[in-house]
């Protein structure tokens, strides 16, 4: 298996920048729109583990591939992604124009030190229970 994408990784590849405060030692997080995201010219995002937590409100027809698995979804959904489980996403309408969304991503040193319990937690639950659709 690859080595699990970084933050700085996330922002190189989507944004070709990284952010001013992102090494100073207090942790990260950020929201983005989906849309801004899936661009053309903007590559796709690979099968793989992430260093940071993902947290995406998504509207749309999609396929999230996780671990052995994969779940189709047509409509609205909120997923949690951790960086234990290695993870990718696919547009099934292959329309980009009709998935719209947002997710924020944060690293584990955002949180204070008594919401590691919370991550904890989180790691431990497989993705079907850390998916909510409406």
């Amino acid at each position: 298996m690859n080595k699990p994408e970084t933050i700085e990784d996330f922002y190189q590849n989507k944004f070709k920048f990284l952010p001013d405060n992102l090494q100073n030692g207090v942790g990260h997080f950020n929201v983005f729109k989906l849309e801004d995201c899936l661009r053309d010219d903007h590559k796709p995002m690979s099968y793989n583990r992430r260093d940071y937590y993902k947290i995406c409100l998504t509207r749309g027809h999609n396929v999230y591939h996780y671990a052995d698995k994969s779940i189709e979804i047509n409509g609205t959904a909120l997923i949690f992604f951790n960086p234990l489980v290695p993870y990718t996403w696919e547009l099934a309408s292959g329309k980009q124009s009709e998935v719209t969304g947002y997710f924020c991503i944060f690293t584990e040193a955002f949180l204070p030190e008594r919401s590691a319990e919370t991550l904890a937690i989180c790691q431990c639950l497989p993705m079907e229970e850390n998916l909510h659709t409406f």
